[in-house]
């Protein structure tokens, strides 16, 4: 289906996936046609050249062999060393302080698919709530060395949140989606929650049966206008299928993230939470149509049991808020 990965198409991922791992046995075989026998006798006798005279055998030269010549390899330039300022924090993170009194650092892998939209999630939650944005590559020691000195090891997708002049006010480890980063980002800044009170006093009240309404047909839109795909597709046509769908889903998710919340504190952490199950959802989906697109086996596998609890969640907290419409996750 367009917006999740239904039990139909987890059906053709896991034969696609079967099916590629099996192709990776093959068995090769060489043999020899049986040389052809022939009589002794058929054979006429040979009569000798020269008379039956010697003849020296000829005897090659050897061979003269000369030592190759092998080009000197020039040294691998050493890796620069991470700039540590007197804080013990990155440059780069102490330069976007200067600017902004709250900074959102995204950690990320950037050969993770995930990763990349964990660090897109961050940037929007550090615009939203007006604080600076710095991404660092956790592989990169000269971007996230001084911060594995002071923290350890490093998650990647991972999330700090830092105030002037260098104070780590919140970390969230693995995914955090939009409206998480710029509610930290807003708690950490020493006017935030003067200026997201007076944001939400001169806004119109929104409750939660209209967010509700909003977001059902956001859903349920999405849903009708979604090609659908057999289950018994070949995988070709899935592959070439489930990027359109994903493209869609994050559409819905968007949309929705795009609602206003409702004004009511309990029905506005009822709305966030559906948001934020089905952008969990969506960055899951993603990384199972790469693992896929990989024909890792073993993480496909994973992934499908790792939806089976993200379908419930969603479900549930679409269930909670009252939008039904948005109730569909895996059917």
């Amino acid at each position: 289906m367009a917006l999740t990965v239904s039990p139909q198409i987890r059906i053709v991922a896991l034969v696609g996936a079967l099916a590629a791992a099996g192709l990776a046995v093959f068995m090769f075989t060489m043999g020899r046609s049986p040389s052809s026998s022939v009589d002794a006798g058929a054979v006429s006798t040979i009569k000798p050249l020269y008379g039956g005279k010697k003849v020296a055998a000829h005897v090659a030269p050897k061979p003269v062999t000369k030592t190759p010549v092998t080009a000197k390899t020039k040294p691998k330039p050493a890796p620069k060393p991470p700039v540590v300022t007197a804080t013990g924090l990155p440059a780069v993170l102490v330069r976007a302080l200067e600017r902004h009194p709250v900074v959102v650092v995204g950690l990320y892998d950037p050969q993770a698919r995930v990763d990349g939209i964990s660090l897109a999630e961050a940037d929007a939650g550090a615009i939203a709530a007006g604080a600076g944005f710095v991404p660092l590559d956790v592989l990169d020691a000269a971007q996230a060395g001084p911060l594995m000195k002071q923290l350890g090891v490093l998650p990647d997708p991972a999330v700090l949140v830092y105030r002037r002049p260098g104070d780590l006010v919140a970390r969230f480890d693995g995914f955090a989606d939009r409206d998480t980063v710029a509610q930290a980002a807003t708690n950490a800044s020493p006017d935030g929650l003067a200026r997201q009170v007076a944001t939400e006093s001169s806004t119109p009240a929104v409750t939660k049966e209209a967010w509700a309404k909003r977001a059902s047909k956001i859903c349920a839109t999405t849903w009708a206008k979604a090609p659908k795909i057999d289950a018994r597709a070949p995988r070709a046509k899935f592959m070439k299928w489930a990027p359109g769908a994903l493209a869609r889903q994050q559409q819905m998710v968007t949309q929705l993230a795009a609602l206003p919340l409702p004004t009511r504190e309990g029905d506005r952490l009822l709305a966030t939470r559906l948001v934020a199950a089905a952008r969990r959802f969506h960055v899951t989906d993603s990384a199972f149509f790469v693992a896929l697109k990989h024909e890792d086996r073993a993480e496909v596998l994973r992934l499908l049991n790792v939806e089976n609890g993200e379908i419930a969640q969603a479900n549930s907290a679409a269930s909670a808020v009252g939008a039904s419409g948005c109730a569909i996750f895996g059917r």
